[in-house]
């Protein structure tokens, strides 16, 4: 048993797998819920991975007196909803052409080449219902150490979906400490324009980064900075706090540039506020970033 497996006494989730499991259908925890409970965070959504084609599924959880959702069915996706609450599973898959955000796909079986097409060591973690942590990218390791880096080639990883450049400064930015991995930030800078192509996406993933980042720099900016509310906020502003030296500056200024592409301008729409923003980001790297005058928020 590991750290993360502590998730796996969630009473929703333990129901959905043992139904998988009575049903000889193999599946696993994967990527964001494993990185926060190893982190003690406590997941806001888990997803799960099979070896099962959607229909087999469906027809386990229906076995079980379980709804399901099939909101995805083209890229292996379905959503089985607990006592309420929704969890996505996916088919294991692997990538046979990607288009810079998009990609043809083909149903898999092996979880292992499933982890290597995700985008960061620290997302590529499974884990199954008998705890069991798989980790094929040194995942683990990277995230005791707080760094983010990209699966094998940053380019080809961003290549694969340009939006990993906005991912990559937002991690380092909330979860990863010391120097920014300097072969991903290179593919980024190489890669910057490919930002553009994106356009503006309101399904949900560039506008939540978007503002991630209005938070952030609201919290920077405002002495009152007390009075802002939300559990989101309140862990960005705390990070803020202590920024002390150059290095955790350069983590601000990196979260700068990466939201600074035309897609992220057109969401703000706040030309004054960008500004404002970017002359902080300048007083940071200068080492002239002043501090609240509480660390009560």
């Amino acid at each position: 048993m590991t750290d993360a497996a502590r998730i796996l006494k969630e009473p929703r989730l333990a129901r959905l797998l043992g139904a998988l499991a009575d049903a000889r259908v193999e599946a696993r925890v994967v990527g964001g819920a494993v990185r926060d409970a190893l982190l003690g965070l406590t997941p806001h959504e888990v997803d799960i991975a099979t070896s099962a084609l959607p229909e087999a599924v469906t027809a386990a959880a229906e076995k079980a007196g379980l709804k399901v959702v099939p909101t995805g069915l083209a890229h292996g996706t379905v959503t089985v909803i607990v006592e309420g609450t929704p969890f996505e599973v996916t088919t294991l898959r692997e990538d046979v052409e990607t288009y810079g955000r998009a990609a043809k796909v083909r149903f898999g079986a092996d979880f292992e080449k499933d982890a290597l097409r995700r985008d960061f060591t620290v997302n590529a973690l499974s884990l199954s219902s008998d705890g069991r942590l798989y980790d094929y990218t040194n995942g683990r390791a990277d995230l005791a150490a707080r760094r983010i880096r990209f699966i094998g080639d940053p380019a080809t990883r961003i290549a694969e979906d340009y939006l990993r450049i906005l991912r990559f400064f937002r991690f380092h930015a909330t979860i990863g400490e010391g120097e920014i991995d300097r072969a991903g930030l290179h593919a980024a800078i190489l890669a910057q324009e490919g930002i553009d192509r994106l356009g503006l996406r309101v399904d949900g993933q560039l506008v939540d980064d978007a503002q991630d980042l209005v938070q952030f720099l609201r919290g920077i900016t405002r002495p009152c900075c007390r009075r802002i509310r939300g559990s989101r906020t309140r862990r960005l502003l705390h990070q803020v706090r202590h920024v002390a030296d150059r290095d955790e500056a350069s983590r601000l200024a990196m979260l700068l540039i990466g939201y600074r592409w035309s897609a992220v301008r057109k969401f703000l729409q706040n030309a004054v506020f960008f500004t404002a923003g970017v002359v902080v980001a300048g007083l940071a790297l200068w080492g002239r970033l002043p501090g609240p005058e509480s660390d009560t928020v």
